[in-house]
């Protein structure tokens, strides 16, 4: 095993043999498949999360993604696969993720799961508070929890956006990979940014713009 050391602080490991990455099409996992690409020789399976009620919306721009890394990399081992699930919430995630585990198609999988902003930053720099649907998921006092499960590899975990910003400045890709990338979740959208949900407002919080 070795590890990507990155200007920004960030320490990336880069496990042996095949890996699954599961890329949603935000800016963390994007970013992330980006960087792995470049150092990992073994095959990589990248796993989409498509929740039924949004179509194929992230798929589409998970698909755009990728389609940049590999141009962007040469990377030719890729597998992209699509998975189907009744609900955005992590735990779904999770069984889904562990099952390409458990079928030994990979040996680890990658997430691009950060931190959320303290509740002070919340409180004074973001427009739009979290609410119930989510508050859950993304609580300020989670912002060091471990990988969801064995086998996962998190390296964003304990950081929130603006550190992935930062990588995005160090890697030269904020002009071309980020404005492929989306983070809103407004279905009625399906292209850009809604402006008006939360994960709008934490991607202007921050890379201070939405494309």
């Amino acid at each position: 095993m070795k590890n990507i050391e990155t200007k920004a602080g960030i320490i990336i490991p880069v496990i042996d043999g095949p890996i699954g990455i599961s890329v949603s099409g935000g800016a963390d996992s994007a970013i992330l498949l980006y960087i792995l690409m470049q150092h990992v020789d073994n095959p990589i399976h990248i796993i989409n999360m498509c929740c039924k009620s949004m179509n194929r919306l992230y798929s589409d721009t998970a698909l755009a993604v990728t389609t940049f890394c590999i141009n962007s990399t040469n990377k030719k081992d890729v597998k992209f696969t699509v998975e189907f699930v009744d609900s955005h919430n992590p735990k779904f995630a999770a069984q889904v993720l562990r099952k390409y585990i458990k079928n030994g198609i990979v040996d680890n999988v990658y997430t691009g799961m950060t931190a959320t902003p303290s509740t002070e930053i919340l409180n004074t720099e973001f427009n739009i508070f979290l609410d119930q649907s989510i508050a859950a998921t993304r609580n300020p006092n989670n912002s060091n929890r471990e990988p969801p499960f064995e086998g996962c590899i998190a390296p964003f975990v304990a950081v929130n956006k603006k550190k992935i910003a930062e990588l995005y400045e160090e890697y030269k890709v904020l002009d071309s990979l980020f404005p492929i990338t989306r983070s809103c979740y407004n279905k009625d959208i399906p292209t850009g940014h809604c402006k008006m949900c939360w994960w709008c407002d934490e991607r202007r919080w921050a890379f201070g713009r939405y494309e």
